[in-house]
């Protein structure tokens, strides 16, 4: 089951790239191989140290009670993320989203194109990394209590990051992204709650 949390973890974790690639397609906005290098690089790292964070708790509790407590916080984290996604989305209905800017550039990644170049630069691509990257944090503490390898969990999240935002830019050039940008969360959200039931409950 390790290696299917594992894989569940790191599409779960990936999901908002995915969507904010498809933006950039619609846009013909382009990410460089090396910007996209460095986004994976980010989720990875964020990845490595959370799960190893999750770990170092998990070795001081029992086992069972570790996978109770990893499986609480993986289902906490996917209602969290579907209730804020759709207040999110509530919101933007009546006028724009007024959070952090982080936050923005995933409700709007066209802000990350500081210089309306329609290229994605390394440096552009930096803050756009660690805003795709914040949702791993959590994620990754509770996939290391329940004993989730860090290595291995950073190395999916990485290529899976790498992965999804290529298929996510030439998706948007040959379709609409408006549902997949409009419910990339709630999704990623849903999969972390499956995730935690299993945790808890087999």
């Amino acid at each position: 089951m390790e290696w299917l949390s594992i894989i569940l973890i790191g599409v779960a974790a990936n999901l908002d790239n995915l969507g904010v690639g498809v933006a950039y397609g619609v846009q013909s906005t382009k990410i460089t191989m090396k910007s996209n290098m460095i986004i994976a690089m980010i989720g990875a790292m964020i990845t490595y140290l959370s799960v190893t964070l999750g770990s170092l708790i998990g070795d001081h509790i029992n086992p069972n009670l570790a996978n109770l407590g990893g499986g609480i916080i993986l289902f906490t984290l996917g209602a969290w993320t579907i209730g804020a996604d759709w207040k999110r989305i509530g919101t933007c209905k009546q006028k724009e989203h007024q959070g952090n800017y982080l936050q923005q550039l995933l409700d709007h990644p066209e802000k990350a194109d500081k210089d309306n170049n329609n290229v994605i630069s390394s440096k552009e691509s930096v803050l756009l990394g660690i805003a795709l990257s914040l949702n791993c944090f959590g994620v990754g503490i509770g996939g290391g209590i329940t004993g989730v390898s860090p290595f291995w969990s950073s190395a999916v999240v990485g290529f899976i990051s790498f992965g999804t935002m290529i298929i996510g830019v030439r998706m948007g050039m040959r379709l609409s992204y408006s549902w997949l940008n409009k419910f990339a969360s709630s999704i990623a959200g849903s999969l972390l709650l499956g995730i935690g039931l299993y945790e808890i409950f087999m």
